[in-house]
């Protein structure tokens, strides 16, 4: 059995720890996203971590609709972004564009293939979009 001890708070695996964690920042604005709904995202530069995040993405977003991801460090969100790090996810198009580079995204199983492509950069504007 897996999870977190009820009694300690503890969790007992590596993996069981893992994951995302979504929190409305009403009051923050970002001159790098267009979409007026601001979240903080807390996601660990791993794949399993990446996996939740996009299993939450696929579950959530409709056809035609997009979402906007900005990483910074806390207190650097009116940074430059590094455009050089911008990324586009399509997922109905099986595309990951990346530093220039159009990358397809396996059909059969797209949330473990992007897990394996994608890591966090500093000041990296994503668009995830269905």
């Amino acid at each position: 059995m897996s999870g977190r001890d009820r009694n300690t708070g503890l969790y007992k695996t590596k993996d069981d720890c893992l994951g995302i964690k979504i929190e409305r920042r009403k009051e923050l604005v970002l001159p790098h996203v267009t979409n007026k709904f601001v979240y903080e995202l807390e996601c660990a530069d791993v794949r399993h971590s990446y996996e939740a995040l996009f299993r939450f993405v696929d579950e959530q977003l409709g056809y035609g609709e997009k979402v906007e991801l900005y990483t910074c460090w806390d207190g650097e969100e009116d940074a430059d972004r590094l455009t050089v790090c911008d990324t586009v996810i399509q997922l109905a198009a099986g595309l990951y564009i990346s530093g220039g580079a159009s990358f397809p995204i396996s059909r059969e199983n797209q949330i473990a293939d992007l897990a394996r492509k994608f890591r966090w950069r500093d000041r990296q504007y994503v668009v995830i979009q269905r």
